[in-house]
């Protein structure tokens, strides 16, 4: 029931982050060309678009997620960290936020996934897209 719940609010939460849709509304152009780019128009990978790797989370508990995040956040060099299944577990939800609030990131909540780019040129910023 809890789950339900969860991915209940999660839907009802997608209604209200229609503004970022397609890269409307997002004035960073390294946020919009990476919606365009990457997830609207398919020209490119992620990896391509950034110009170095990313790194999933893939399944790990949520304290090594944190750490990872972290340890990524300390390093000079930029780093992006993909989390996946966010819609089926809410540890994974409430970690990413808590990873967002603390740590200097852009962050992009994708409804299934997270997105966490550790760039010190980039301010932080958080963004809700949907599509």
């Amino acid at each position: 029931m809890r789950n339900l719940s969860f991915r209940t609010a999660r839907w009802l939460g997608n209604l209200f982050a229609f503004r970022h849709w397609r890269g409307r509304a997002i004035h960073s152009p390294f946020m919009y060309g990476l919606v365009r780019g990457v997830w609207v128009e398919r020209r490119m990978t992620l990896e391509e678009y950034l110009g170095y790797p990313c790194i999933e989370a893939g399944d790990r508990s949520p304290a090594e997620i944190e750490t990872l995040a972290s340890e990524l956040a300390a390093t000079p060099e930029p780093a992006c960290l993909v989390v996946r299944k966010i819609d089926c577990f809410l540890d994974y939800c409430k970690i990413c936020q808590k990873i967002s609030a603390e740590e200097d990131c852009v962050s992009v909540d994708r409804y299934k996934e997270w997105y966490l780019f550790f760039h010190p040129k980039l301010p932080r910023q958080h963004y809700k897209i949907r599509y």
